[in-house]
């Protein structure tokens, strides 16, 4: 039950009540807290700290990266002209995914990134894109790290920024399977290639649904790199979808079995290769 509800004003205020409170949440949209099945369900939560008054929303767009802060929310991010132009638009599509208005109008992405559910649909488009998170693990504390390293661990530090560096002839698909329209994804595939005659000199692949968080699949990025595309898609497609299912190991839970997850997963990804490869001058 709900005793406290704190409204700070500046992250030094919201740290400070953090540490004197360690079993407190941070509070953004509320919608991943107040989902059920969130762990330490509201019935279990003593204290909130909302993030509403930091003033950590809105985007910046640099040169060579764009700064994203965390309390923006997914129908901002939809409506952001600076998300318009590419690579960043995929941002945008993951945010389109979530199909109810009424969340996207609710749902930060800090507090997507910090819920960090396997069936997330902006984690891994932002893994694919190699971001990384300004972090506050206490006040004399801040940090950058990967978002792979962040989803990691058993704590869930502020975040203050999310950071996608801009990445020259990097071409990013998102596929992903739901059993309607309005439901999450079961898989949720992201693969980002960085082409260059034709070969794949570098490759960001990402699932959701497969994990009890969203990985990154290091090992069938490796596989990607420098390979021949241009004229051997057809080919090299089912090796690269069966390299994929021998390095993942879903579960059989409630939304399905893991042998129809994993085979779910390789056709999407080769799906995902046709459309990266496409956006990169390759077709069949």
């Amino acid at each position: 039950m709900i005793k406290e509800f704190y409204t700070p004003t500046t992250v030094a205020d919201a740290l400070r009540i953090k540490e004197e409170q360690p079993d407190y949440r941070f509070l953004a949209g509320g919608t991943e807290i107040n989902a059920k099945g969130y762990p330490g369900t509201p019935e279990n939560i003593s204290g909130l700290i909302s993030l509403g008054r930091l003033g950590l929303s809105g985007i910046e767009k640099g040169e060579d990266r764009l700064i994203i802060y965390p309390l923006i929310t997914l129908q901002q991010i939809i409506e952001t002209e600076e998300l318009s132009a590419k690579p960043f638009d995929m941002i945008k599509q993951a945010a389109s995914n979530v199909s109810n208005r009424n969340i996207r109008n609710m749902a930060t992405l800090g507090g997507n990134i910090a819920a960090c559910k396997s069936c997330s649909d902006m984690i891994p488009v932002l893994l694919a894109m190699d971001a990384s998170l300004e972090i506050y693990s206490s006040e004399d504390l801040k940090q950058e790290v990967p978002l792979y390293e962040y989803i990691q661990k058993k704590e869930r530090p502020l975040i203050t920024k999310v950071i996608v560096p801009f990445r020259k002839n990097f071409y990013i698909s998102i596929c992903r399977y739901t059993r309607t329209s309005n439901d999450l994804a079961l898989i949720n595939v992201c693969l980002g290639i960085e082409m260059e005659d034709g070969i794949c000199k570098d490759a960001r692949l990402a699932i959701g649904g497969v994990s009890v968080t969203p990985l990154r699949i290091l090992e069938t990025e490796e596989f990607l790199r420098r390979q021949k595309l241009k004229g051997n898609l057809i080919d090299y497609s089912p090796k690269l979808r069966k390299h994929l299912e021998s390095q993942i190991h879903p579960v059989d839970d409630l939304r399905g079995k893991a042998w129809f997850k994993k085979e779910l997963a390789g056709g999407l990804v080769i799906q995902a290769l046709y459309e990266a490869a496409k956006k990169g001058g390759i077709s069949l």
